[in-house]
C-alpha cells in the first residue's frame, strides 16, 4: 500500500460540517475547498502514498473521501475536472488491506453500496493495478480514466 502513483498526487479530505465553505473548519483555509451536503472537501496537492494521504487528512480532523453515491461522484468529477493530466489521481478512502478483495470504506462500513470501478479493477480483481504490474490495497480515482 505504500507505493506512490506516478505524477502529481492529490488527496481529498472530507470532514463533516455544515455548508457553505465559510462554516468549514478554519484550519482548512479557503483555497481548494468545496462543500457537498454537510461535507467540507479539501484538495491537497503533492506526492503522497495512500497511508500518508490518510494521515494528512486525519491531522486536519477528517479522513480520505468516501464516495457514497453517483451524485457525489458527479460533483467530484465537475469540481476536479480542471485537473486534466494523464498522471493525476486522487486518493479516496477505500481499502481492502484487512481482507484481500473485500473492499470497504475507511469508516469501517462492511460493504460498499456504491462504487465506480474501472474495468478489470475493484472487488473482483483483487485491487488496483499500477504501471509496475503490482497490486495495491488502496483506491486511486484517476482523472484520465473517467474518475474511476
Amino acid at each position: 500500500m505504500a507505493a506512490l502513483h506516478t505524477g502529481v498526487m492529490y488527496l481529498l479530505l472530507q470532514t463533516i460540517h455544515s455548508a457553505p465553505t465559510d462554516e468549514c473548519p478554519q484550519n482548512l483555509g479557503k483555497n481548494d475547498l468545496y462543500t457537498y451536503g454537510d461535507l467540507c472537501i479539501k484538495v491537497y496537492y503533492g506526492k503522497y502514498d495512500w497511508v500518508d494521504a490518510r494521515h494528512q487528512c486525519q491531522r486536519e480532523g477528517g479522513d480520505l473521501i468516501q464516495i457514497r453515491d453517483a451524485g457525489m461522484q458527479q460533483f467530484l468529477q465537475r469540481a476536479l475536472s480542471i485537473q486534466r493530466s494523464e498522471d493525476t489521481g486522487f486518493w479516496i478512502g477505500a481499502s481492502d488491506s484487512e481482507s484481500e478483495s473485500h473492499w470497504k470504506w475507511v469508516s469501517g462500513d462492511p460493504t460498499m453500496t456504491y462504487s465506480h470501478w474501472s474495468p478489470d479493477q475493484g472487488p473482483n480483481q483483487g485491487g488496483f493495478f499500477f504501471a509496475d504490474g503490482g497490486r495495491e490495497d488502496c483506491a486511486l480515482m484517476k482523472i484520465h480514466d473517467e474518475f474511476r
